[in-house]
């Protein structure tokens, strides 16, 4: 059997992060398939457990603005010296023939999400690879939401017959125990939570940007059920910040900042509601997880999984413009026992469809299909 090679790119390859955990799992899949053959081109990388082949890609990180140039100089070499019939990229670079798209155009990254008015030498060097990469006119841009097709339409002009969106997948049984009442038994008696009580979870590496004083603000709000309400804070952020906030608010006993937590698949267990209104989410795979797990959640309309949203079904997204009176308007409607189990049964069917299984085999598909049309 003649193997088709396949050229992964990625600058760090292992379970840490959210593109390079995204890359590894697809990666690790896509190895097990006997036809094909695969070539990972990283900086740095992690081995899993597959047959995964890999090369060394150099990069110049001083001076920064250096960095994405010279990846995507090195990567798009020695893809084409290793002669892959795929080349699919989760990185800027500048010959590939897929390109996963995780994020949003640098250029509208710089200036609207960090709001920058001078870009800098790296944000001019990054905006240049990316312009470079997409004027490959049969590249393949997979992004992972409508959300992220929508912002690169506006930047590049890129015929839509060269758009696909492919939301990511998650590993099921991860989020779906046997025996879940023991996760949410464990968590809850962690931290002094009574079974009855209505717990929310949010999750964020960055309380800012996931709009916390919201949420916070928003159960502030909740006055008459303020006695059976705890909040879940869990990642990382400026916590003296917050909890000060909430001090503010009076609402201190409410709310548990746990750090950051390897488990967190046992908090959405031990949770009853998932939010997330956040200012920008390019997808959040986190909202996912929530809804594998049984959660209703609560997004904003900024956040990418409102893909998998249908309002009142499995979830609330928020409208645009929202402020805290409209998360704890979403937060008393489920305050209903019997609509938030209605979301929650909907919730976990929708997740059903985001396996990794279902995930791997579509981009297999998309592998065949243009190995087949270039013979």
């Amino acid at each position: 059997m003649n193997k088709k090679r396949i050229g992964i790119v990625i600058q760090k390859y292992g379970q840490i992060g959210g593109a390079e955990n995204f890359t590894f799992n697809l990666t690790e899949r896509l190895a097990k398939f006997k036809d094909l053959e695969i070539h990972v081109f990283a900086n740095e990388w992690e081995r899993g457990c597959s047959s995964v082949m890999f090369h060394k890609v150099p990069m110049i990180k001083y001076p920064r603005w250096l960095k994405p140039i010279s990846f995507a100089y090195f990567a798009s070499r020695a893809v084409k010296k290793m002669c892959c019939d795929i080349v699919h990229s989760h990185e800027r670079i500048f010959n590939m023939d897929i390109l996963t798209y995780h994020g949003i155009p640098h250029v509208t990254w710089a200036k609207r999400i960090k709001k920058s008015y001078y870009l800098s030498w790296f944000d001019r060097s990054t905006i240049w690879t990316e312009k470079r990469g997409f004027s490959n006119e049969s590249l393949l841009v997979l992004p992972v939401s409508s959300l992220v097709k929508d912002e690169l339409l506006g930047v590049f002009n890129i015929p839509e017959d060269r758009i696909e969106i492919i939301h990511p997948g998650i590993e099921l049984s991860k989020y779906m125990p046997s025996e879940p009442h023991e996760h949410r038994k464990k968590i809850r008696q962690l931290h002094n939570i009574s079974n009855n009580d209505v717990v929310i979870l949010f999750v964020s590496m960055n309380f800012e940007i996931k709009n916390l004083d919201l949420v916070l603000q928003a159960i502030a709000h909740l006055s008459s059920h303020l006695k059976s309400i705890k909040l879940l804070v869990a990642g990382k952020g400026n916590t003296k910040k917050y909890t000060k906030i909430a001090d503010s608010l009076g609402i201190s006993e409410n709310v548990i900042f746990t750090g950051v937590v390897r488990n967190i698949h046992e908090y959405y267990l031990a949770s009853d509601i998932f939010v997330l209104p956040s200012q920008f989410d390019t997808f959040a795979l986190v909202v996912l997880e929530a809804m594998a797990s049984g959660l209703p959640v609560i997004i904003s309309s900024n956040v990418g999984a409102k893909d998998i949203i249908d309002p009142d079904l499995n979830g609330i997204i928020l409208p645009e413009n929202y402020t805290s009176k409209n998360m704890a308007e979403a937060l008393e409607r489920l305050m209903n026992l019997d609509y938030r189990k209605s979301l929650a049964k909907q919730a976990l069917k929708t997740a059903e469809l985001y396996s990794w299984d279902n995930h791997v085999n579509k981009i297999k598909k998309i592998y065949d299909s243009r190995i087949d049309n270039s013979h």
